[in-house]
């Protein structure tokens, strides 16, 4: 069994021995009970807490778990079960465990008596069946499953990426990463599902971009078309909504699914929930006549109005709000009783309560205007706080640090401010402020003061949210920013975009620093962010990741041909080329291996492809050790100075080191004298330490004098990739330097290699990566073609 890597470059421990779910899961399947010991340890805090909302008593909860343990471990053993979300499985597993028990043992009676509402029909979960057909539920049933699994333990469990990093076999900071990508996806699927519902042009239309109106990515002209058509669609108009509140509600739609009516209670069964132990054993049991004597009163009127089910729904409610009664009453909990161990011999720890400061489990989180504490009262002898000492600062971060930014054009910055939590102790704050100590907080504005890269100016006045920015604060010439907007609320957050013009000459990494005050609260905070070179766009940019990898391969081929690879001018441009066909004449193959360091854990990958002319195939498939899947294009790109076309599709959860294969239909592929085509993986990975990576897509064409230029500041080691279309060995003077360092073949950067290839000739294709060392802080990477027009696909770079 593979071993998880370890993060951030740290020196190897035990921990590092730790395998992910996946291996554990594979190894029980081949009768490692070990194995489904370590799953069992792992996972029976979760299975105790919600087997403690559904029992009637700690003993009842205790044989649930251990009847659900022994359920999977029996399905698992024949072959079937999860192959990596073990959690949610086993959650699922026990609420059908003790569905069957109430049905088949009768032991929770809703009435005294049942006769009179059991008329032997299935129950159907009422909160389960409306989750089925909401467009959340259904997009995240589309998701992959490891996009499933991080879901749920980051968005519902409410784990640190530490935590879940031993349970995927990855660095925390690629949990990070694989979360954000999944929390997009979920977005991306969530629009499809609304989409698909309405045969409406103009609905379809605004759902494909209402992605992108929620970030403030689009184009004056689009967001004026999709906010004309919210206006008059209210269908298009509430999904525009509950796109902007998805991140919000995630853990709720996800958890229903799973849980069923018991989401309810389990999300807001925190830390104090789990050390509480007994639940509704031990603890519960001085109020458990009480709480069925309220239970039959609502269950009465619960089933006069809408029979059985609506009996159920209303138990489980009551039972809920007298659970988290009674858990915020009792501040000292017994420790929880420990269910009986699984059978065939699998190990059984016991589960201890969590420290308070446990990130696992987080108390739930306070509401939005909680009530101000009373002041505390002063002592005989103590010594008062200091005045004006301010509060917690506020909490500065950009969600999404490579946005729509790009060298020589308009974008928007997005910067989210999250106000502190109400302090504890101190006097009254004014309306919506914070509770400070010795002074009291007026309900001010919030002000942002944003520095920004000499010659970026401000393009719009509204950030949205309430956000309104000018340039300066002492006029256009300064480098500063300035945005006001009203009070924030304790513990809440808001997002301002700035819509910035940047300039063509500043690109790559940059630096803003920024500023929030109130007169009462302080924020500062130095951001990075990626700005694409002109022509191009943001793939992927992060300042936690370490570097890149890239391997490719051509699809054409000119072998059929007697003696067509010998001589000085061979080239696609020289020779008849055709598709590159294995066995099946129908299907274009071709493969590369994929080298990556050991122990990195993948933070992003994508696959390009591409064919010359003014098409390409939308799908492909892509085969290799992390198994075959058949892909659609999730962006397409033409080039404007001669017809070419990119396709791309996001592989991250599918991509890992190995021999990988690309195929498709050798009829959809062109054929004859200057014809080429051929994929690439380009790949992101995270070994420790942190570097800054950016991934730059499109179809970038510099033609003549003109260059593709990325400021990279850094002094050290630089890694940069390139991905190159139709670059031919017979023809020079396309190069790339680093300042004065050259980057590759100086007078020939594109000459047909491509990274994994066994072929040595690609015949159009370039993948290829070089490390190079610069002296100064801050350089300029300038591409230039010269006499061979080749196409920039990717730019990628690790510094």
């Amino acid at each position: 069994m593979a071993t998880a890597p370890h993060p951030g470059g740290e020196p190897p421990t035990d921990a590092d021995n730790i395998v992910s779910d996946a291996d554990l899961i594979l190894a029980t399947r081949g009768g490692d009970t070990t194995a489904y010991g370590e799953l069992y340890a792992r996972h029976v805090g979760a299975a105790n807490r919600l087997a403690r909302i559904l029992a009637r008593d700690g003993a009842e909860a205790d044989d649930l778990v251990s009847e659900t343990f022994a359920k999977v471990l029996t399905t698992m053993r024949n072959g079937r079960g999860p192959d990596l979300a073990f959690r949610a499985y086993l959650l699922t597993t026990l609420r059908h465990t003790f569905y069957d028990r109430t049905k088949r043992d009768k032991k929770i009676e809703f009435t005294d008596d049942m006769t009179r509402h059991d008329r032997g029909e299935t129950f159907e979960d009422p909160a389960v069946a409306g989750m089925e057909r909401r467009y959340a539920a259904r997009a995240f049933k589309r998701l992959p499953e490891r996009w499933q699994v991080v879901l749920w333990h980051t968005e519902v469990e409410k784990e640190s990426p530490k935590d879940v990093a031993v349970l995927l076999g990855l660095s925390p900071n690629g949990v990070s990463a694989l979360a954000y990508r999944a929390r997009e996806r979920l977005r991306q699927a969530f629009l499809q599902e609304h989409a698909a519902d309405t045969s409406d042009a103009d609905c379809q239309w605004t759902a494909d971009r209402l992605g992108a109106r929620v970030r403030a990515g689009l184009s004056p002209r689009d967001s004026q078309k999709v906010d004309t058509h919210l206006e008059d669609c209210a269908h298009c108009k509430l999904l525009f909504i509950e796109l902007g509140e998805l991140n919000r509600s995630i853990p709720k739609e996800i958890a229903f699914i799973v849980l069923g009516t018991a989401a309810v209670p389990y999300l807001g069964v925190g830390v104090k929930a789990v050390a509480a132990g007994a639940g509704l054993g031990t603890l519960v049991k001085a109020y458990w006549l009480w709480v069925l004597k309220a239970g039959n009163k609502v269950r009465q009127v619960a089933q006069q109005m809408g029979g059985k089910g609506a009996a159920v729904g209303g138990g489980v409610a009551v039972v809920a709000a007298v659970v988290a009664l009674i858990l915020i009453a009792n501040e000292s909990p017994p420790p929880p009783p420990v269910a009986d161990p699984p059978p065939a011999n699998v190990p059984a720890g016991e589960d201890p309560p969590p420290p308070p400061d446990d990130p696992a489990d987080p108390p739930p989180p306070p509401p939005n205007d909680p009530p101000t504490p009373d002041p505390t009262p002063s002592k005989p002898g103590a010594t008062p706080p200091p005045p004006d000492k301010p509060a917690k600062d506020f909490a500065i971060f950009t969600p999404e640090i490579g946005s729509d930014l790009v060298a020589g054009d308009a974008g928007t910055l997005p910067i989210t401010v999250r106000s502190p939590e109400r302090a504890s102790v101190g006097t009254e704050g004014g309306e919506g402020g914070g509770v400070l100590t010795g002074r009291k907080a007026a309900p001010d504005d919030v002000v942002l003061v944003a520095s920004v890269p000499k010659g970026v100016k401000l393009e719009g006045k509204d950030a949205g949210d309430g956000w309104s920015c000018v340039d300066g604060p002492e006029g256009p010439k300064t480098n500063d920013i300035t945005c006001k907007r009203a009070r924030l609320k304790p513990g809440t957050s808001s997002t301002a975009r700035l819509k910035l013009d940047i300039p063509k000459q500043v690109s790559g990494f940059q630096s803003v620093k920024v500023t929030v005050d109130t007169t009462d609260r302080q924020g500062e905070a130095r951001l990075r962010i990626a700005i694409a070179p002109k022509g191009m766009s943001t793939a992927y940019a992060s300042t936690k990741a370490t570097g890149i990898a890239i391997a490719g391969d051509t699809l054409m081929t000119c072998k059929k041909q007697p003696h067509c690879l010998e001589g000085p001018l061979l080239d696609n441009h020289t020779r008849r080329m055709a598709p590159y066909v294995g066995s099946d004449p129908d299907v274009a193959v071709s493969s590369a291996k994929l080298s990556l360091p050991s122990g990195a854990a993948v933070t992003w990958a994508g696959l390009y492809w591409t064919s010359s002319g003014d098409s390409v195939p939308r799908h492909v498939q892509l085969s290799g050790p992390g198994g075959s899947r058949k892909l659609s294009a999730d962006r397409v790109f033409s080039g404007t100075e001669r017809a070419v076309t990119q396709a791309m599709a996001e592989v991250t959860d599918l991509i890992r080191a190995g021999n990988w294969k690309v195929s498709l239909d050798a009829d959809l592929l062109p054929s004859g004298i200057t014809k080429y085509a051929g994929w690439s993986l380009v790949v992101a990975y995270d070994t420790g330490p942190d570097n800054e990576v950016g991934v730059y897509e499109g179809l970038a064409q510099p033609r003549h004098d003109h260059t593709l230029d990325l400021q990279i500041e850094h002094s050290g080691p630089v890694t940069v990739g390139f991905v190159l279309w139709d670059g031919d060995r017979t023809l020079g003077g396309d190069c790339a330097k680093l300042g004065s360092a050259t980057v590759g073949d100086g007078g020939n950067l594109g000459a047909s290699h491509a990274n994994g290839s066994g072929e040595d000739h690609t015949f159009g294709v370039d993948a290829t990566t070089y490390k190079v060392n610069t002296s100064p802080s801050n350089e300029t990477l300038t591409v230039s073609t010269g006499w061979d027009p080749l196409d920039i696909g990717v730019l990628a770079t690790a510094a």
